[in-house]
């Protein structure tokens, strides 16, 4: 799918399908010491990717319920608004550090299933309209996009620098 193309709903679902539970085998896959203390150059572990993961899938389920998305990833609306992602994800990395690794892992898993049912309450043309219609200082973006890029988009970003870190067989 092009940059520029929208995916319909039946074709988010089927991303989400298919990126999702690949990401979740990998993670399943993994022993606790892989999981806590292999480290990518960002001084990332799983668990890091895992909890980032759940904090911004979060994000759109709070704004999905009608709040703003800076309370699903736990951080002020001055950062959150400041597109220093970098900032933003540290913020977010250093909220989930005092999580086991099983608490971090449901976190993620139960976060997903609240946004599957979420989804599955709302149309396809709910998902192509504007997220202003969820909160009052949401765009006029496509809401679809933004939960395209917070699921699968994102579950195969992170499942690419997991694997990197983690080589299968490993």
């Amino acid at each position: 799918m092009s940059p520029d193309q929208l995916p319909t709903k039946t074709d988010l679902l089927a991303e989400i399908g298919r990126s999702y539970p690949a990401l979740e085998a990998l993670i399943a896959g993994l022993s606790k010491d892989q999981f806590v203390n292999i480290k990518d150059s960002q001084g990332w572990s799983v668990k890091d990717h895992v909890a980032h993961l759940a904090a911004w899938e979060r994000s759109v389920v709070v704004f999905l319920q009608g709040r703003p998305r800076h309370e699903g990833l736990g951080v002020d609306q001055a950062l959150f608004d400041g597109d220093d992602f970098d900032a933003l994800n540290d913020v977010i990395a250093r909220n989930h550090r005092g999580l086991s690794t099983n608490e971090t892992i449901q976190l993620w898993k139960n976060t997903h299933q609240e946004l599957m049912g979420l989804l599955d309450g709302l149309s396809n043309e709910r998902l192509q309209g504007p997220s202003s219609f969820f909160v009052a200082n949401g765009d006029e973006r496509p809401l679809i996009g933004m939960i395209h890029s917070n699921t699968a988009e994102h579950f195969d970003e992170h499942r690419k620098w997991i694997e990197a870190l983690i080589p299968p067989g490993e």
